[in-house]
């Protein structure tokens, strides 16, 4: 079995794994405790950035005045062209 470095893994995956680890650890030793950190670490960041994500999508939605279909930025030579409203 071969890791796909490019797949994105699951919570529940990485969760399943993290017991596997655990169980790894209660059977052959320590020395497998920093696959189990690395998956917690991995896990906690992951949860992390997805509320920090969902605040500020919060924030955003509750400032945001409604904006017409056809009112998009567009693209100008120096970045995203400011257009009044």
């Amino acid at each position: 079995m071969s890791l796909d470095l490019d797949k994105a893994y699951t919570d529940d995956q990485i969760e399943h794994a993290m017991a596997t680890v655990a169980r790894v650890i209660e059977l052959y030793g320590d020395a497998y405790w920093p696959i189990l950190e690395r998956l917690e670490s991995e896990l906690e960041d992951r949860r992390a950035k997805s509320a920090r994500l969902t605040k500020h999508l919060k924030m955003f939605k509750s400032r945001r005045s409604p904006i017409a279909k056809d009112s998009t930025p567009q693209i100008a030579r120096g970045g995203i062209a400011a257009r009044s409203i």
